[in-house]
């Protein structure tokens, strides 16, 4: 008996709740269920369990202390009083101040976020409805909060199913994501949240980067391009319309390094004319010596409005940049079919909406030309310009070939297969080191 007395309680270690809770129970929250549960499973643990739910009550209703010493239960019972003071808001603490036990201060704090859960399940309910990604500066905000909101509609008694929430995670999303929108809806069964989300983030990722390739083309416009004449150092033939080449800079000097060489493909009309150019991956070393693809390489089209005859004003020219999947997209687009692209360079922050690119490729009527319609809206600048561009077959057939034989280098596949290349110089080795009867 003596030892026991002297041996010290384990609940009587812990000298910072918040390193074992790290929630703090808050009246708008709506955490209480999580909160408890973390609550209850650190008294289980510390063998105090029967200071908020009592296992044994007398007669008269009133908690019996299990431990043979009463003196010794209040003693814990005050230790324990305190944890909860320790994990709830100033305002909680304020309505609970007045209960001299744990297990009272307890009994408030549930009584108290019982009746309330209905109130607070009809709130929740109508933010989790109405949320959208415009709200947030990103995807996974837009995701977590919605996680969250559907926690604490559990939390209230008011779960949501996983297919529930995907939905209306789809709902909040902005016509920008329309292609990720038909991704989700067509799988069968649906994603999981967190496989949505994922898709969600990897598929913003890729904006971002397409956008940030496309400022990047846009700061460099008086380096890239004069007046009359684009990067590449194209001009119009004298017996047609398109012209391909590369240029290696300005009277560079190689000194025998390898050249940097800039390829593009051009169109010009009366109206205006159009650059192609591609855009190499970006490929993130790894500690193994390996390579993992960052980015994935793009496609930049550069309109430019004409500025007199044969002449074409580069300095007003605007920059659209295709992703490989809309590459995919031009690529399988039918003889009188047309596609739309949207881009919005602050997709996910404050800005959005100040600066929208919207491309058009349009089939005319006879099937066989298309015209290339680019509208930008800039609010920052006050610009709203459309460039348009007709392409004739023979030129649309070209930039479908260049496309297609461009694919696998933006992906970097061409990578992948260089490395699978096998050694000759070791083969050789070891088909000479062999001997032969």
């Amino acid at each position: 008996m003596t030892n026991k007395k002297e041996s010290l309680h384990p609940s009587l270690t812990v000298t910072n709740i918040k390193n074992h809770i790290p929630i703090q129970l808050e009246l708008e929250t709506g955490l209480y269920s999580t909160w408890s549960q973390l609550f209850k499973t650190h008294c289980k643990a510390y063998r105090v369990l029967d200071h908020i739910i009592p296992s044994s009550i007398d007669a008269a209703g009133s908690l019996t202390p299990l431990m043979e010493d009463k003196e010794e239960w209040e003693y814990v019972d005050a230790h324990v009083l305190t944890w909860l003071y320790g994990s709830i808001s100033r305002t909680l603490l304020s309505i609970i101040s007045k209960a001299d036990t744990a297990q009272k201060a307890w009994d408030a704090l549930q009584d108290l976020f019982q009746d309330k859960k209905k109130t607070r399940a009809v709130y929740l309910e109508d933010q989790f409805t109405h949320v959208e990604l415009s709200q947030f500066a990103d995807v996974n905000a837009y995701c977590l909060h919605l996680k969250s909101l559907a926690d604490q509609l559990d939390n209230v008694g008011a779960p949501v199913s996983g297919q529930r929430l995907v939905l209306q995670l789809i709902k909040g999303l902005s016509t920008t994501y329309d292609e990720m929108v038909t991704v989700l809806e067509q799988q069968d069964p649906l994603p999981t949240f967190h496989q949505a989300r994922l898709k969600l983030i990897l598929h913003e990722k890729r904006r971002n980067h397409q956008a940030a390739c496309e400022s990047s083309v846009d700061a460099t416009a008086a380096a890239q391009h004069s007046n009359d004449e684009p990067e590449f150092s194209l001009s119009p033939k004298s017996d047609g319309n398109t012209k391909a080449g590369f240029s290696r800079g300005n009277n560079r000097k190689y000194q025998g390094l390898p050249p940097k060489v800039f390829v593009g493909h051009s169109i010009y009309k009366g109206k205006a004319a159009l650059t192609v150019e591609p855009r190499a991956p970006e490929f993130t070393p790894l500690e193994s010596g390996a390579f993992k693809l960052s980015w994935e390489g793009c496609i930049i089209l550069q309109f430019a409005p004409a500025a007199g005859v044969r002449r074409w004003d580069w300095s007003r020219k605007q920059v659209f940049s295709l992703s490989v999947s809309e590459i995919g997209t031009l690529v399988s687009l039918g003889s009188k079919e047309s596609c739309e692209f949207i881009h919005d360079p602050n997709k996910g922050n404050s800005d959005e909406g100040k600066v929208r690119k919207v491309l058009k490729v349009e089939s005319l009527p006879d099937g066989n030309d298309y015209f290339f319609n680019l509208s930008v809206q800039n609010k920052f600048l006050k610009l709203d310009e459309n460039i348009y561009i007709p392409i004739s077959k023979a030129e649309f057939a070209v930039l479908l070939s260049a496309f297609n034989f461009i694919l696998p280098y933006l992906l970097g596949w061409h990578i992948f297969a260089d490395s699978t290349k096998p050694d000759y110089k070791n083969c050789a080795n070891s088909s000479n080191s062999r001997s032969v009867d």
